[in-house]
């Protein structure tokens, strides 16, 4: 065979090697971006760590991770460290937000700096936010709970007819406050929540006549 013939054919050999590998590397490339998520850390005090497998980051800052279910340790000096389980959503933005508490009672850390008060407050009402919504989602009852308020049109000054809100007590029972502020009365309030497709008859109901109050200026 002609020497030429068979120099061509091992540079064919060798260059078809090296795109394999090039098209290879760039299919994992790609394959591994698609499993990547982002989190967005947001914990305080700022100058806590954050620990995530075997890399550690800053209270402040957006990493990208392998998707998947982690327990980040949050620590700093001279607060109680924390464990918060979450999981990374591939191709998508995940947030892990906790806040530490000092180990010493009397401390007054978040008094002093405002910053990480802010973000506490933040991650306080976050989390508030997210039970709330949990129980409505699980709970049989809250699922269809009224919750909306009521308002008058015309005078501002007398904003709301009544309000009705929930709480779930140690035995996971539900109990209903009723605030009526215009003496509106708890069986028209039924009716008004039974048009909307909702009741609560079947829970405790605590009925508030709060009519007297607020002409004194004490309801609010």
């Amino acid at each position: 065979m002609d020497n030429n013939v068979v120099k061509t054919r091992k540079i064919l050999i060798v260059v078809g090697a090296v795109i394999g590998v090039a098209l290879l590397s760039l299919v994992l490339l790609f394959l591994g971006k698609l499993n990547n998520a982002e989190v967005k850390i947001r914990v305080t005090p700022l100058v806590a760590k954050v620990k995530i497998g075997e890399k550690e980051y800053g209270a402040d800052e957006t990493v990208s991770i392998a998707a998947g279910e982690y327990n980040a340790e949050i620590s700093a000096e001279g607060f109680e460290t924390k464990t918060v389980k979450f999981t990374a959503l591939a191709g998508k933005t995940s947030e892990l937000s906790a806040f530490l508490e000092p180990t010493d009672p009397d401390s007054t850390y978040y008094n002093d700096n405002q910053a990480d008060s802010m973000i506490k407050g933040e991650i306080k009402a976050k989390e508030i936010y997210e039970t709330m919504q949990r129980l409505r989602e699980e709970h049989p009852i809250l699922k269809r709970l009224p919750i909306k308020v009521d308002r008058f049109n015309s005078d501002y000054s007398v904003r709301i007819k009544y309000t009705v809100s929930y709480t779930v007590d140690e035995n996971n029972e539900v109990i209903i406050l009723v605030k009526d502020y215009t003496k509106y009365g708890l069986e028209a309030i039924k009716k008004e929540v039974e048009k909307k497709g909702s009741t609560f008859d079947d829970c405790k109901v605590d009925y508030q006549d709060l009519s007297v109050e607020l002409q004194n200026g004490k309801a609010f």
